[in-house]
């Protein structure tokens, strides 16, 4: 095949050997050369890279990584912070030449990756840069919903682009739509040029959600063939980039999305969002089995129906078909149901989040194990009936108007059947003979003041991606599941449980890390902090710990594990620092990106965060020096999902309960290495911490805890840990390393 041929072939979406694409993107090295010969003591980045100091833990992660690699295996590696993870497997990677896949937490982490460290290693490897981040349909701009908006735009305030006038909102909406053009002008250009800084007008991360989500791509309002910027459309050249794309980046909830679309397996079957890949990493993997568990159910909202309402209004509209009196007739009955369900749901009074099954029945229990003595709510019952009947009613619609738009109805008519039997499901969980009685299944409902949500969420992702880690084995697919927290005292069994890795040719690595904790942090732990039930407990906290605030010169994160303790925290931090010291607390109208922006550039603040704030955040130098943990991160008993998973383990552990030490004890002691690893981000970071949580003590479970923390010097009074803090400021300053070596902490 000549290299004309392999390029058609490969934008077509067709499979490509290996050794057909190293011919276009071949590397400046060869098969003798080993991960040892580049990063090792006398390694070619020691003589490329200008202070670059050789890691023995990045060497003989990244060692075990190719081996895993070469043989077709699975490894799963621990990796603490500071080892130089990234690095580690994007080496044996590109010395492989085999195709990728890299799956990561979050877009922020597909960016750095794209943006700063692939570009870096494959500058140092002398490779030809082919590597893409892909993301969801979304993140895309639609030239069609775009022109379409622009139009009603100037129809509704006669106002030009170029000039605009009226309120500041309207002036406002001018100038996104201006910024806008431009970006779709640069962005066609590069994508004609196939440029590799093309990211085919990435929208989400430059404008306002409500702006966003009305030209953003969308699979309701997709015309698909016969739209007429189809041969243009952003979101389609993404995905021809990424299946033409040596290594792709993806996020988890794309990897589950890809699972049901293509066959990496199947060399004859087409690509449709990502290549064949060989090789597959998974980055922050502790996060897996959260986000299967997200993205392989199923879910009906008062937010999509109406999209999808809107969405064939405005189909009708711009084709001026003549049956707007039949859809609005149609969608008036649909719009009723949901109108009513809303208001009953909101009248409830109830927690946002609840188990599906407090709505079927009026006496329902969360400790009953069978249904039969349930009384069923049949006011529920009837809305529900109400809501099926109108989607049955759409569903009808749609299939008659096929003819008119096959692509787009056919679209919206899928979304409908989904969400139709969704409903059916949810009705018919707990009913006896059903396919949901196994109770792999649960059923919540999340209520708010734009809607409802009705969801079905599996309760693990075992079985499937056991299957999925069976057939890598046998294609000899190599894969590697990585992260700085998967490991519970040293062990791996939870996480090989919950992604069912249940082979013993499974590779297991802990890499510590290479910071020097003890000399660096220290950790102050009593058990005369007030017990977690402790009435005004927030208050108490800040009052005992507020000189150890005052003498503290850098930023202090205040990490807590629910929205009414964050707000008790805030609240008693602003009566004790009131112009003082600047409070920052999350939900107040900044978004966490401002936040934490404004957090750094103070330098001294006091940052009052709840979950997003205990993951993937990295602030270094002084402007962190002291974290504090109201205690310890177990999930709410109320959670529907994390009730039912507890439930469901206990009902097959033959009697016994074992869901709390073998779930709740897990995922809290991850979620706590999670919180405490925002101190020490960088070898020369040094601060506090403070975990206010008396059980760590108290309780047998307290010991694994903390086997499970970095090991940092201990303190068992306020008075000791100022005093370690005070003999870190006495010691000279160290000169933070401004060397290339810096990317390389991965």
């Amino acid at each position: 095949m000549n290299d004309d041929a392999l390029k058609l072939s490969l934008l077509e979406g067709r499979h490509v050997a290996d050794d057909d694409l190293s011919r276009i993107y071949g590397p400046d090295f060869t098969d003798a050369d080993t991960v040892e010969s580049f990063i090792g003591p006398q390694g070619r980045f020691l003589k490329q890279i200008k202070d670059f100091v050789p890691r023995a833990g990045q060497l003989k992660l990244s060692q075990h990584v190719k081996a895993a690699f070469d043989r077709g295996g699975t490894l799963i590696a621990e990796a603490g912070t500071g080892t130089g993870k990234t690095y580690a497997y994007l080496l044996p990677m590109l010395l492989s030449g085999k195709t990728a896949v890299i799956s990561t937490g979050s877009k922020a982490l597909q960016d750095q990756l794209v943006k700063k460290d692939l570009p870096r290693i494959c500058d140092l490897l002398h490779v030809e840069p082919c590597f893409f981040a892909l993301k969801g349909l979304s993140n895309y701009l639609c030239k069609k919903r775009f022109a379409d908006y622009q139009a009603r735009f100037q129809n509704a305030n006669g106002l030009g682009i170029e000039d605009p006038e009226g309120n500041d909102g309207i002036r406002s909406r001018a100038n996104f739509i201006k910024k806008v053009q431009l970006l779709a002008i640069k962005q066609q250009k590069l994508a004609e040029a196939d440029s590799p800084e093309c990211t085919f007008a990435e929208i989400n991360s430059e404008f306002p959600k409500d702006f966003v989500q009305q030209i953003c791509c969308d699979k309701h309002t997709c015309r698909g063939k016969a739209c007429r910027f189809r041969n243009s459309c952003f979101a389609i050249l993404a995905r021809q980039k990424a299946v033409s794309s040596k290594i792709v980046v993806i996020n988890h909830a794309l990897f589950f999305a890809d699972l049901k679309v293509d066959d990496v397996f199947d060399e004859e079957r087409p690509c449709i969002l990502l290549p064949k890949y060989k090789l597959l990493v998974f980055d922050e993997a502790h996060m897996l089995p959260d986000e299967g568990r997200n993205h392989l159910g199923a879910e009906i909202s008062l937010l999509e129906l109406k999209k999808i309402g809107d969405s064939i209004q405005q189909l009708i509209d711009q084709d001026r078909l003549e049956i707007k009196g039949e859809f609005l007739k149609g969608y008036e009955k649909l719009s009723k149901a949901s109108a009513a369900l809303f208001d009953y749901l909101s009248d409830q009074g109830c927690p946002a989040h609840r188990n599906f099954l407090c709505y079927r029945y009026q006496n329902y229990e969360e400790n009953r194990n069978s249904g039969k003595e349930q009384i069923l709510n049949l006011k529920f019952r009837d809305l529900m009936a109400g809501l099926w009947s109108g989607m049955v009613a759409m569903i009808r619609f749609l299939d008659d108007c096929k003819d008119f738009d096959e692509e787009a109805f056919s679209s919206m008519l899928a979304s409908l059947n989904e969400m139709k039997d969704t409903l059916e499901s949810l009705m018919e969980i707990k009913a006896e003979n059903k396919g949901l009685q196994k109770n792999a299944n649960v059923g919540s409902v999340e209520v708010s003041k734009r809607g409802f949500c009705f969801r079905i969420t599996p309760l693990e992702i075992s079985s499937l991606f056991g299957n999925f880690l069976n057939k890598c084995e046998e294609h000899r697919l190599g894969v590697l599941a990585a992260s700085a927290t998967l490991s519970v005292a040293g062990r791996f069994d939870k996480f090989r449980r919950d992604i069912g890795a249940s082979s013993k040719s499974i590779e297991e690595l802990a890499i510590p890390s290479s910071f020097d904790y003890r000399n660096h942090a220290a950790l102050l732990i009593s058990d005369s902090f007030p017990e977690p039930n402790t009435a005004g407990r927030e208050g108490k906290l800040v009052e005992l710990l507020a000189p150890l605030f005052e003498e503290n010169q850098g930023g202090i994160f205040f990490l807590t594990t629910s929205n009414n303790a964050l707000n008790a925290v805030a609240a008693s931090l602003r009566m004790h620092f009131d112009k003082k010291r600047t409070i920052l607390v999350q939900n107040e109208g900044l978004s966490n990106t401002k936040l934490l922006n404004k957090f750094r550039q103070l330098g001294n603040a006091i940052l009052v965060g709840t979950t997003s704030f205990w993951a993937g955040v990295d602030v270094q130098g002084q402007a962190l020096s002291l974290v504090v943990i109201d205690k310890l991160p177990f999930k709410s008993p109320s959670d529907p999902v994390y009730a039912a998973r507890c439930e469901y383990y206990d009902s097959k552990s033959q009697g016994q309960a074992r869901s709390f030490i073998d779930i709740s004890v897990p995922e809290a002691v991850i979620e706590l290495r999670q919180g405490t690893g925002r101190l020490i981000r960088h070898e020369d970071d040094t601060g506090g911490l403070v975990i206010c949580d008396p059980r760590l003590l108290k309780k047998r479970y307290g010991s694994l805890f903390l086997k499970s923390l970095p090991p940092v010097t201990m303190c068992s009074s306020l008075t000791s840990l100022r005093n370690f803090l005070r003999s870190l400021h006495a010691q000279p300053t160290i000169k933070k390393k401004e060397n290339e070596d810096e990317t390389f902490s991965g």
